[in-house]
């Protein structure tokens, strides 16, 4: 998805739950959120009741830490999207690394004069993130970020971990979480090719990853058709897709 830009006057989806703001305990002092983590700590945040992202998948990123970071790296910098996006931010805006892995991301962002939080399901993950960097283990479906505490939210390849039908909670969540006119830029996964009639119809599908090791098979995936993120996401209160 291009940048959005949160829609104060929208709605939240139909039958979704607005989020409600919790304060997690054994943490110091950050503007960035409500768990409220300084940079170079770590703490993790659970609510007592949330819905939760798929276990399954969270827990291949825990035992394969080492061997999916082998395989990749922060292509988004390295074709310029980053850039691209952070051009559009004021000096010392704040920015969440949403589903940050080893925070790539918010390390970039912070070597460009951001304040900068990492946010990942994964502890295996962000145990190998620069220690320097706020990190905070936090489920998408309950952010521990205070209403109107971002300036910006980078989400790659995170919220289609999500299970079909919880992205709409996950969304309302993060516009929640950012300032009115707050730019996001979001990945999710394209529709497979061997949709059957209804998922083609709904413009969504669900899949697990399948094949050699090297696709870390087992892990969750939510696709969704350009019409359909789009409803998602005004639904949710953004605009400007």
């Amino acid at each position: 998805a291009r940048p959005c830009r949160c829609n104060p006057t929208a709605k939240p989806v139909p039958g979704s739950t607005p989020p409600i703001e919790k304060q997690a305990r054994g943490t110091s002092s950050s503007d960035l959120a409500t768990a409220r983590f300084s940079e170079g700590r770590f703490g993790s945040f659970r609510g007592p009741s949330t819905p939760v992202a798929d276990r399954r998948t969270s827990a291949i990123y825990d035992a394969q830490a080492d061997a999916w970071i082998e395989r990749r790296g922060p292509v988004a910098v390295e074709d310029g999207r980053l850039d691209r996006f952070a051009a559009a931010l004021a000096p010392g805006a704040r920015v969440a690394d949403l589903g940050s892995g080893p925070a790539w991301y918010a390390a970039a962002f912070k070597a460009r004069g951001f304040r900068t939080v990492a946010i990942d399901l994964s502890l295996a993950m962000l145990r190998r993130a620069p220690e320097h960097l706020a990190r905070v283990r936090a489920d998408l479906l309950e952010l521990p970020l205070r209403a109107g505490s971002l300036d910006a939210a980078w989400a790659m390849n995170c919220y289609q971990h999500l299970p079909l039908g919880s992205l709409p909670l996950g969304l309302v969540h993060l516009h929640r979480a950012l300032r009115i006119d707050a730019p996001l830029e979001m990945t999710l996964a394209r529709m497979p090719d061997d949709v059957t009639p209804q998922e083609h119809r709904m413009g969504e599908a669900e899949r697990r990853s399948t094949g050699a090791t090297g696709n870390h098979p087992g892990r969750l995936f939510s696709h969704y058709s350009e019409e359909r993120i789009r409803t998602l996401l005004e639904g949710a209160g953004f605009s400007d897709i």
